[in-house]
């Protein structure tokens, strides 16, 4: 079978340099692989073969008592609850909201649209800081509610930027002449003509609110007035407060 004749050789420069890239990512993603793999072992494993150094690649007296501890825990299957409430509530308000925002925007139309934008901007530099946005939060009754943590992260400058460019980059001017002349008017246009078209940032904007809310705790653990007893924690609040508590008790045994 003959050498197809479009084919590029590369010379012992370029397969050197291709030889050392895969070397370095491999070691990369080793580095980055292993502890979450010695996490995993670990807990499946006896906590004395753990401590004392002697567990490396597989697990040494298997058990799974921590993960039945964990998972008899009422608390964290209400964390996963509060957990997937928040994150799609929060993803479908965040993406209508930012998605009406970043249309408007767009309009070349739209009277002080450069200063609205000018101030949304200025958000995303200066902040009130904690105590006046927990003062603004109980002066509204907002604490100690899902509400509040399905709108707290629901709008984000960011994500507004990025709608507002892909409409003024996207969406022709034309194509809504058309539609006005035909008489569509601007919700229609909107709804039946941009929305269709804007799957792609719809698709990036749903992921990065759903990521955000998801991984998301430090709300819950400022605004729920109880703790970690609070029936509105999400799930990753209330696994980081469980699992300082079982190393509190662990120490303390150890201790004595």
């Amino acid at each position: 079978m003959g050498m197809n004749k479009n084919t590029i050789r590369k010379s012992g420069v370029d397969r050197a340099f291709v030889f050392v890239n895969y070397i370095l990512l491999i070691t990369v993603f080793i580095i980055v692989a292993y502890p979450v793999y010695f996490v995993i072992v670990a807990s499946v494993s006896d906590s004395l073969y753990v401590n004392s150094g002697d567990l490396l690649l597989y697990p040494k007296g298997f058990h799974l008592t921590g993960y039945k501890y964990v998972l008899k825990e009422k608390r964290i299957w209400i964390g996963y609850f509060n957990t997937i409430i928040y994150t799609v509530g929060g993803t479908l308000l965040g993406t209508f909201c930012s998605l009406l925002a970043g249309y408007s925007l767009s309009q070349k139309t739209l009277p002080g649209r450069n200063i609205i934008m000018a101030l949304m901007v200025f958000t995303m530099y200066f902040g009130g800081g904690l105590i006046p946005f927990y003062i603004v939060v109980k002066s509204l009754n907002l604490l100690n509610t899902r509400l509040v943590m399905i709108i707290l992260g629901s709008i984000s400058v960011y994500n507004i930027i990025l709608i507002r460019t892909f409409f003024m980059s996207t969406i022709p001017s034309e194509l809504k002449d058309a539609a006005f002349i035909d008489g569509c008017g601007l919700g229609k246009f909107f709804f039946t003509i941009a929305l269709p078209l804007s799957k792609a940032i719809i698709a990036v904007i749903s992921l990065y609110l759903a990521v955000g809310y998801w991984n998301s705790y430090f709300n819950a653990l400022i605004l729920s007035l109880i703790g970690v007893r609070s029936h509105y924690n999400c799930f990753c609040g209330k696994f980081c407060l469980l699992a300082l508590k079982v190393c509190s008790k662990r120490h303390v045994m150890q201790n004595h």
